[in-house]
């Protein structure tokens, strides 16, 4: 999985996505009790799920 605690600047690239209320909800709930920003957490989300799929050769 990405490391997403590296203190270095590094450029993200923004992105925009609809989510249903109940998912964003969800989201905001964990990203609280993780104490991270809703953002870092779609972040970190999204890169373990992509790290758990199948190479794409």
């Amino acid at each position: 999985m990405a490391n997403f605690t590296n203190h270095r600047q590094v450029r993200s690239t923004r992105v925009s996505i609809s989510l249903p209320p109940e998912l964003h909800e969800r989201l905001l709930r964990l990203s609280e009790q993780q104490q991270r920003s809703l953002s870092n957490l779609c972040a970190v989300l999204l890169s373990a799920a992509i790290d758990q799929q199948a190479p794409l050769n």
